[in-house]
């Protein structure tokens, strides 16, 4: 009897919770099928059985999914992991790929025709003029015959020619200089696009962790929702919320991009592979106050304005010669005389001088006008000197400002940030602290890791300016 009282118990169990699963199964049935009426028992234990079979079908397929979004993420990574070069780029590894890059060999090409014309003209210059081959013949009719036959040849006793090449050897250094200066401008496209695009990845950076923090914030207030400790307008603050982080970081992720292309192209247009692509540091070094005696001292040897004082002293020099005009330029001839007549003839030596006279232009014009040409370089070059002093004492003091106040702002920002956002947190799920002022915090937070970002671009602008008013050299 107690067995059967125990078979029974069990049995009566069983249904029960057979009946349990199949009330759950019609529960969560769509309100179509529930609507057709309730099922017989056995159905109703078919079904949940059934049911039951088709849950578990479902997590094995759900755990094959798994595995197989596993592997395939697993690829992908491992994919990704291989386009990801071993470093990002540096800056020295940057302006040494600029140097092999096509503008570069541009750059070079321009420089070497523009040197080797101004050195064919200082050869030019230098040598002396042609021989001249002439003849003549004068005839007397039924008298005699002279045929002379000379080689003449121009003889520069002033020095002029000495003058002349000598300028022409002075506008080829100056063109060097030149091509100096446009390397120079061209590593500072390079610096300027580098940092740029590090400033954007930082920036991208900031939005990222902002979004991170947004996202355990949505756990938070789903687990607070679920137990009924807030309403639903925080959760759609919060998904508001959001929507703007995946926006602006969307727009960040487009200026990265941007600026990544603009470098790419200096740098000969190399592959895109993971992020970061660029590394190094957006704040300067602490400098002093202002522009370093030592480096205003070299500003006078800067390439350009190096070159203008080579083209004023081309100038001088091709004066210097206008102003020698005056003295006689002697034409010197020799060669062969022959006549013959009637009653005989003969031959023997001619020769032959030219002197010019220096009634007309005596070269004071010529000289004069080149002077004042030269006068004008040397203003524009002093002029010129002078306000880039001026303007690498602005940009060492706007560096020097700029730097120190980003990392006051920065180690204030690196402390106060965190206990911020800790108090925030702390605050809202204690009810204290309502979702708008606890997302408010977390939006201060990233205003303020952008922020630092901007303060140190601004800085590392200015640096920039200063390196390439004193010369941008390397």
């Amino acid at each position: 009897m107690g067995k059967k009282t125990t078979v029974g118990r069990c049995c009566i169990a069983a249904l029960a919770v057979t009946w349990g699963a199949a009330s759950a199964a019609l529960a969560d049935a769509p309100a179509a099928s529930r609507s057709q009426g309730p099922p017989a028992a056995g159905t109703s234990a078919a079904g949940a059985v059934v049911v039951a079979g088709t849950s578990a079908g479902a997590a094995a397929a759900a755990g094959t999914s798994a595995a197989g979004a596993a592997a395939a993420a697993g690829t992908s990574a491992a994919g990704a992991a291989a386009a990801v070069p071993a470093a990002p780029w540096t800056l020295s590894r940057a302006l040494r790929a600029a140097e092999t890059a096509p503008g570069r060999v541009a750059l070079a090409q321009l420089r070497a025709a523009e040197v080797a014309a101004q050195q064919a003209a200082a050869r030019a210059r230098s040598r002396w003029r042609n021989p001249q081959l002439t003849w003549s013949m004068n005839t007397v009719p039924d008298l005699e015959t002279e045929h002379t036959v000379l080689v003449k040849q121009r003889v520069d006793l002033s020095g002029r020619r000495a003058l002349r090449s000598t300028a022409s050897r002075l506008r080829a250094q100056s063109a060097q200089l030149r091509a100096q200066r446009r390397q120079s401008l061209l590593r500072q496209q390079v610096r300027r696009r580098f940092y740029a695009l590090l400033a954007a990845q930082q920036r991208h950076r900031a939005l990222v962790a902002w979004l991170a923090r947004l996202t355990e914030a949505q756990r938070v207030v789903a687990a607070r929702h679920r137990v009924g400790e807030v309403a639903r307008y925080d959760d759609l603050r919060l998904a508001r919320e959001r929507r703007v982080a995946r926006a602006r970081l969307a727009e960040a992720a487009a200026a990265r991009e941007a600026a990544w292309q603009g470098l790419s192209v200096w740098l000969g247009e190399p592959p895109a592979s993971g992020w970061p692509r660029v590394q190094g540091a957006l704040l300067p070094q602490a400098t002093a106050g202002g522009a370093p005696r030592a480096a205003l001292a070299t500003l006078a040897r800067r390439p350009d304005l190096a070159a203008r004082q080579l083209d004023a002293r081309a100038l001088r020099s091709e004066g210097r010669a206008a102003a020698r005009r005056w003295f006689p330029a002697l034409t010197l001839g020799a060669g062969w005389r022959h006549l013959s007549g009637a009653e005989g003839g003969g031959h023997g030596l001619a020769l032959q001088l030219g002197l010019p006279l220096g009634v007309q232009d005596r070269g004071g014009a010529a000289a004069a006008a080149l002077s004042a040409r030269a006068d004008v370089v040397d203003a524009a070059r002093s002029f010129d000197q002078r306000r880039a002093l001026a303007s690498a004492r602005s940009a060492a003091t706007r560096a020097h400002l700029l730097a120190t106040a980003a990392r006051a702002f920065e180690r204030a920002r690196a402390t106060e940030t965190p206990a911020l956002l800790r108090t925030a947190t702390a605050g809202y799920r204690g009810g204290v602290v309502s979702v708008t002022a606890w997302l408010d915090a977390h939006r201060v937070a990233t205003q303020d890791a952008l922020r630092s970002v901007a303060m140190a671009a601004r800085a590392r602008a200015a640096a920039l300016v200063l390196h390439q008013t004193l010369g941008g050299q390397p």
